[in-house]
């Protein structure tokens, strides 16, 4: 069966008596040249482990392992899940998780070596499966990932462009994050209404600001991201306990009172996290 071809994918989803459910994202990609330059750009060795998360029809899957040595699959729905099991039960290289990715331990699976990913997100998920992902241990060193194109555009925004935030900035804290393709909406059964776009995110050596505390960090971001209109001063200044500053502390990082979150870059994000961390342990 060829599963980038869409009358093979209509017959193979009405064999199943499956309905693509749109809340979950549950688009398959059915475009051999999108699919094969995202693999390609992987630049896949054959000893690699590569975790997969929405394989849906295995369109991706059935590539993959054509190329590496093990396929890391998670796969929520359950119809899917079986007739991937009845698919490719049999392939040693394949092991497949039904499961909520969000709920699975990722984490323990690149520590055990699947550290790379490669995926057609699922709509509904693909950013906080990559926020979770990210972070300072325990992080895949390679993703290759499709993404509704508004999602990618967040995640390889600059500062100052109304896309940059919480998402763009923990990302890029981690990852050398580009946008290598837009993939249309035609590309995908059934037809998604907005586009999508293949991302390349490649692990730094060391991370782009060396932070004292992350979760600090973190909870920074987010705060101010949550008024990302207002300034800078006036955001800190009624923020919770760990995070409230002053002007002065602002100031001795070197940002302005009135710059507004969507303008701050990276460094000085960390910069900041950093300040009030050293400011918490002197005042212990």
């Amino acid at each position: 069966m060829d599963l980038t071809n869409p009358i093979e994918i209509k017959q193979l989803i009405r064999s199943l008596d499956f309905i693509p459910r749109k809340n979950s994202g549950q688009n398959f990609l059915v475009d051999a040249r999108a699919r094969d330059f995202m693999l390609d750009a992987a630049e896949l060795k054959e000893v690699d482990q590569v975790m997969e998360v929405g394989p849906g029809l295995g369109v991706m899957t059935e590539a993959l392992l054509e190329r590496v040595a093990t396929v890391h699959a998670i796969e929520l729905d359950r119809a899917l899940h079986q007739y991937l099991f009845t698919r490719y039960a049999d392939h040693p290289g394949m092991t497949l998780i039904q499961g909520d990715a969000l709920k699975v331990d990722l984490k323990s699976m690149v520590r055990s070596g699947a550290d790379i990913l490669v995926s057609n997100l699922p709509y509904s998920a693909g950013s906080r499966i990559l926020y979770e992902l990210a972070g300072p241990v325990d992080a895949p060193r390679k993703m290759m990932v499709m993404l509704q194109a508004d999602v990618a555009e967040r995640v390889s925004a600059d500062p100052g462009t109304k896309r940059y935030g919480v998402l763009g900035i923990w990302l890029q804290t981690f990852y050398n994050t580009r946008i290598l393709r837009e993939v249309p909406a035609t590309s995908f059964h059934p037809q998604p209404r907005v586009s999508s776009a293949i991302v390349e995110l490649k692990a730094r050596d060391v991370p782009r600001i060396v932070v004292k505390d992350w979760p600090l960090y973190q909870r920074l971001i987010k705060v101010c991201f949550t008024q990302r209109r207002k300034q800078m001063g006036t955001i800190l200044r009624k923020a919770p306990v760990s995070v409230r500053c002053s002007i002065e502390d602002l100031e001795a990082v070197g940002l302005v009172p009135s710059v507004r979150p969507e303008r701050v870059p990276v460094e000085e994000w960390g910069a900041l996290a950093n300040h009030l961390a050293s400011r918490s342990r002197t005042d212990a």
